[in-house]
């Protein structure tokens, strides 16, 4: 099931709906665990029938402001080959993508879905639980942002087949029934197709809810800092005051210096004592003086004095510093702009005073321009005055002037392309004499981004992923902007409204991740959406045969650092098989062969992966990407059939010869064998004698325009003849 061309995991929402009436029942009997609110009372189950209307006035009334958002998956069902044992990661909101344990399907009847169960697991409790708490405490501008997403956002399910490793598919949940609407706590079972490449595999029973409650004990307000950086507040004429403290919590080093002659001073005393009892016993009135004590004392405190005077200067410093100085947290979203305002006063109160402000950050940036001010201001709710024309920005540092105790409110941009999560910097407001007035420590702590889309696509090692995706069709193409998170990927968007990007592809087995944001406003302030690409790299082999007939080509896996027992798995078996077909062991440092067999049943050229997996550790050890070529046969013979309605098979010969001098085993095969199959699949042919092949064609096979190939194989399952049947 895996391919190697675009895979969007965010799919157009095809036939979501209500659990039917058997499949509930039966997972109703299975005995899921509820899902309960904060009393312990079960959520309250929409009915997804009725017509849906979102209060606004609900959810922002709601004293509720945590909410915890709970996926259980429920059962699976597939059109073809049903997969046993499987894992899924769910990618919600600003989250990391949570992976779930392994969970094995369990049929009870074939035409209901299978139940999931924990693998290998001794508690039989169904299903399992994937929860994310939205806590207001946690995130800025929560919960505002958390409802506005639900109303449009989606969620991301990709399901993975736990044994090969292989992506299945993926399920696109719409999450505008998240919203609780006043309730405590609010559920829905739901069918979601798992779609691959546009593709339905199967369908996905899922129960979703959210769970509301009071949010946890965070200083919110800390989250929801104001744009405005206010200095003005600031008492800097105020008097310093400085206590003293205990000597071990100021300078470690002396501490450890006087405790040490401390130390020595007691063993002395100790001795002393035993020479002054000794000497007593000779001599009643012998007394030992006592006056090296005063001197050690008298060392100790030159010391601490002579260190007092040594940080004084820095102490009265350190002290001046932190009176004029602000710190100020700010949260930024990577690829989104931050707009903030220092608001500084002149604290001359008779004269005008040139300042100078300067900053040690590339990614900081003044705001000259008005226009682009004012749309700033619109665009962050800032309703500070506008100050026209006062900043020089012919100068380094940054020059204004003030008159006395006259404010000035200066604007400033921050684009956010730092990847950690928390850095600082340092703003500093300067007189002409080079004085600090006011420094601003600026706190920027990023919050992770909301993902609208994921890619993934499978190359072949140290090579460049070049691809072509159709962009919003809301937007116009000469709308459109795109950036990429990694420097070393090329993107933008041509005429036809494509996004492209070229991306190098790292080396085999490895994983490469990078995001794609899109821009619709000039001047990029915030994403549109933001798409995130997954490169998996692969070995690339490449193979050529002819449809009918199987090639063989062996390739080289490297034994590791460990011994590992690996079982080869191959997205399409019936195409690409693998030569040892169950588990062995691979040892460190070895050389084991791996055959491939590749038998094309079409024409054309196609990709193909194979995965070498450890078993006990559910880890990929090698992986290649297979590109196949295949050609048609030379057909040495067409039949004509007419079109019939028929509910019976229809039986039919093709005579076919034994050009060898020696008797030959012959294989029958066909491109098309849900149509047409063989009396015999295997014929014995003596030499130059003729013999009859049975054909048995389906009523499907006759009543639909069809060209079937016959392929006449030799035990290698090379291509000794072929016939064409032409339907129509």
């Amino acid at each position: 099931m895996a391919h190697f061309d675009v895979k969007p995991s965010v799919q157009q929402d095809i036939g979501v709906q209500d659990i039917e009436k058997a499949a509930y029942a039966q997972i109703h009997n299975a005995g899921f665990p509820d899902i309960v609110d904060c009393d312990g009372r079960p959520a309250i189950e929409l009915d997804l029938s009725k017509h849906y209307i979102y209060s606004p006035a609900l959810e922002n009334n709601d004293p509720r402001t945590c909410n915890t958002v709970v996926f259980q998956f429920l059962a699976v069902s597939f059109n073809k080959t049903p997969i046993r044992n499987m894992f899924f990661t769910v990618q919600f909101y600003c989250y990391t993508a949570e992976t779930t344990p392994i969970l094995t399907a369990y049929q009870v009847k074939s035409n209901l879905p299978a139940i999931l169960y924990k693998f290998q697991n001794s508690d039989q409790t169904p299903g399992c639980n994937v929860s994310f708490v939205v806590d207001p405490g946690t995130r800025a501008n929560e919960p505002g942002q958390f409802l506005q997403h639900i109303q449009s956002g989606t969620c991301i399910i990709d399901m993975w087949n736990a044994d090969s490793l292989f992506h299945e598919g993926s399920v696109t949940v719409k999450l505008k029934r998240l919203a609780r609407q006043g309730e405590h706590g609010i559920q829905s079972s739901q069918v979601f197709n798992i779609l691959n490449n546009g593709d339905s595999i199967g369908r996905l029973h899922l129960r979703i809810a959210n769970i509301g409650s009071v949010a946890s004990v965070h200083d919110i307000k800390d989250l929801t800092t104001s744009p405005v950086i206010d200095c003005v507040d600031q008492d800097s004429t105020a008097e310093l005051i400085v206590r003293p403290k205990p000597l071990s919590t100021v300078d470690q080093n002396l501490t450890s210096i006087l405790s040490s002659q401390s130390a020595q001073k007691a063993t002395r005393n100790r001795k002393m004592e035993r020479m002054e009892a000794v000497r007593r016993q000779e001599d009643a009135s012998y007394i030992i003086s006592r006056d090296e004590n005063k001197t050690v004392r008298a060392g100790q405190l030159t010391m601490v004095k002579n260190y007092r005077n040594k940080i004084l200067n820095d102490v009265i410093r350190g002290a001046l510093v932190a009176n004029i100085t602000v710190h100020h947290t700010l949260y930024s979203v990577y690829g989104t702009v931050t707009y903030f305002e220092v608001h500084f006063r002149n604290p001359n109160v008779t004269a005008a005073q040139e300042f100078f402000i300067s900053w040690d950050c590339q990614d900081i940036r003044l705001v000259y321009d008005m226009t682009e001010c004012k749309a700033l201001k619109s665009l962050f709710n800032v309703t500070t005055p506008l100050d026209p024309d006062v900043f020089d920005s012919s100068t380094q540092p940054v020059k204004f002037t003030l008159r006395p105790k006259e404010d000035i409110y200066i604007p400033f941009l921050y684009s956010s392309n730092a990847t950690k999560e928390q850095f600082d910097y340092t703003m500093k407001i300067t007189n002409t004499v080079n004085s600090p007035v006011q420094l601003i420590k600026l706190h920027f702590k990023q919050q992770r981004q909301i993902i609208n889309e994921r890619f993934m696509f499978y190359e072949a090692e140290n090579s460049f992923a070049k691809h072509s995706l159709q962009a919003p069709s809301t937007r116009r193409p000469e709308d459109l902007s795109v950036r990429a998170s990694n420097e070393n990927v090329l993107c933008g968007v041509d005429e036809k409204g494509q996004v492209y990007f070229k991306a190098p592809v790292p080396k085999s087995t490895e994983m490469s991740s990078f995001l794609l944001l899109l821009y619709v406003d000039k001047n990029c302030y915030r994403p549109y959406q933001i798409w995130e690409i997954d490169l998996y790299s692969l070995k690339r082999v490449d193979m050529t045969a002819v449809v009918g007939s199987q090639t063989k080509f062996p390739v080289i896996l490297r034994g590791t650092d460990s011994v590992r027992c690996v079982t080869c798995f191959s997205s399409h078996p019936s195409i690409i098989k693998v030569e040892p077909d169950r588990e062995f062991m691979l040892l460190p440092s070895t050389i084991q062969e791996v055959k491939l067999l590749y038998e094309p049943t079409d024409t054309g050229s196609h990709n193909y992966m194979v995965n070498v997996v450890d078993t006990k550790n559910r880890v990929v050890v090698e992986r290649w990407m297979v590109h196949t070529t295949a050609s048609l046969p030379v057909v040495s013979k067409t039949y004509e059939i007419p079109l019939t309605t028929t509910v019976s098979p229809t039986h039919k010969n093709i005579s076919f010869s034994n050009p060898y001098s020696t008797n030959k085993t012959f294989k029958l095969k066909c491109n098309k064998p849900e149509l047409v199959k063989f009396k015999e699949e295997e014929l014995v042919v003596a030499s130059k004698e003729s013999v009859n092949i049975g054909l048995i064609m389906s009523p499907l096979a006759l009543s639909h325009p069809n060209y079937i190939l016959v392929f006449v194989n030799d035990v290698q399952q090379k291509c000794e003849e072929c016939f064409a049947l032409r339907v129509g």
